[in-house]
């Protein structure tokens, strides 16, 4: 799915205080620890602007990892965590798998060749972890019929702090917007979010069934007890078969309508947020529902199956916008399918620390 570059900007303006913790752009760092492969440097093009000294580290380190694949000989230890959390289609494997995932590929192509463009590089800091994005290109000879490929691609890795890879997976291609396109958008967040929660304040489930896609249904994920449940549910109108506290939940809370596009205040279980409200931000790593539904199939509580997970990682993928409130406290999780914006996610365990 391709993201308009607004939300990028929504993103990189609104995203602190979410579930993985508070993302805020890297400061510069002191010349010392910055680590550039000239080489890269010099055939990659970094004139294009300005990188700070933590940017042109991580240009090393990617250069030297890519430099690795190009030449099949990848050093584990050097570039993965010895836990990696997520490579592409593969989850919490250790290097060594990750590494003969890699080395299994070698047989495919001859040739290869990854061209990085540096400008384009991204470099946030969440806790202790860094998320790099980053646009490039690669080409290489497809050994089964020669041919020659060239393909673009944008990654999105994360790396500990000793710049280890914790995950490596595709970033969506964003095209840029112009400005009435940017406002029609933002026109279109706000209706959706007003509708929103104006039918949970009421109790009007049926109104939000328009919000909700007529095949795929909503995600709804609650906390009954020590584990985060997630239930699948076909209509807004049918949340009270699923949660039999919906209506204290929702129709008895104090709402805030005025929602802020600005970063959610933030949140522990001993101080709750900082500042009460209704906040609206970018969201575009959005994980925590096949997580839980992970968690739960690995605790025994439920028995998903890879369709099932595959199903919550592409409703992760597709949301663009997270609303919080946090009086209630619930998150909205709105995204676009077939271009149009639908209701995927309603979750208030996200902020539950009842158990």
């Amino acid at each position: 799915m391709k993201y308009p570059v607004f939300v990028y900007l929504l993103v990189g303006l609104f995203m602190c205080g979410s579930f993985w913790g508070c993302k805020k752009k890297v400061e510069e760092q002191p010349e010392e620890n910055v680590v550039v492969d000239s080489v890269a440097a010099e055939s990659e093009g970094v004139k294009g602007r300005d990188l700070n000294p933590m940017e042109r580290k991580m240009v090393g380190i990617l250069s030297g990892y890519y430099r690795a694949l190009e030449a099949e000989d990848v050093n584990e230890e050097k570039y993965f965590a010895p836990k990696v959390r997520k490579f592409f289609g593969q989850y919490d494997a250790d290097r060594g798998t990750i590494l003969k995932t890699l080395e299994e590929g070698f047989g495919d192509v001859e040739n290869r060749f990854v061209q990085l463009d540096t400008n384009s590089i991204s470099v946030e800091l969440a806790g202790s972890e860094y998320i790099v994005i980053f646009d490039g290109e690669v080409s290489y000879t497809r050994v089964k019929d020669g041919e020659e490929v060239r393909e673009p691609f944008r990654n999105r890795m994360v790396l500990d702090s000793e710049f280890k890879i914790l995950e490596c997976e595709e970033a969506p291609m964003d095209r840029k917007m112009d400005a009435d396109e940017e406002r029609a958008y933002m026109r279109e967040i706000r209706q959706n979010c007003n509708l929103a929660l104006m039918a949970l304040d009421k109790g009007r489930y049926k109104v939000l069934d328009k919000m909700v896609h007529p095949d795929k249904g909503f995600y709804y994920i609650i906390r009954p007890g020590a584990f985060d449940m997630v239930h699948s549910v076909q209509k807004a109108s049918k949340l009270k078969e699923v949660d039999e506290l919906v209506t204290e939940r929702f129709e008895k809370a104090d709402w805030d309508f005025a929602f802020q596009l600005k970063a959610l205040p933030s949140f522990s279980c001993e101080n709750e947020f900082e500042e009460e409200g209704t906040y609206l931000s970018g969201k575009l790593d959005y994980n925590r529902l096949e997580k839980v539904m992970r968690g739960l199939n690995d605790a025994g509580m439920a028995k998903y199956t890879e369709e099932d997970l595959a199903d919550a990682k592409a409703t992760g993928e597709a949301v663009l916008m997270q609303l919080v409130v946090t009086q209630v406290p619930v998150s909205l999780y709105f995204g676009k399918i077939d271009d149009k914006w639908y209701l995927l996610i309603i979750d208030v365990a996200e902020y539950d620390c009842s158990a």
